[in-house]
């Protein structure tokens, strides 16, 4: 998730809450609550984040792969088969 990454990120980088809080100009609750997954920060800060983290911005965008998206693909489909008393296919 991004805040396990943010969270990993920042710690690599031997960074502190307070240290990411300062340099994005938010508080320090909020930068914890995006590592807990409690908040999101706006699309348009992931740039300023990954400044202040020292990474590239593509390193807090997770793309899914093929595998992952085709799974949930299916367990859906199977959830619904079930309500529906009917078979995925």
């Amino acid at each position: 998730s991004l805040g396990t990454r943010l969270n990993r990120l920042r710690r690599e980088a031997g960074l502190t809450l307070a240290d990411v809080a300062a340099t994005l100009g938010v508080s320090k609750p909020t930068v914890w609550a995006w590592e807990k997954g409690k908040a999101r920060p706006l699309p348009d800060r992931l740039e300023a984040i990954a400044a202040a983290l020292g990474v590239e911005p593509e390193l807090l965008v997770a793309t899914p792969s093929p595998r992952a998206i085709d799974s949930v693909i299916a367990e859906c489909r199977s959830r619904i088969a079930e309500a529906c008393g009917t078979v995925p296919e």
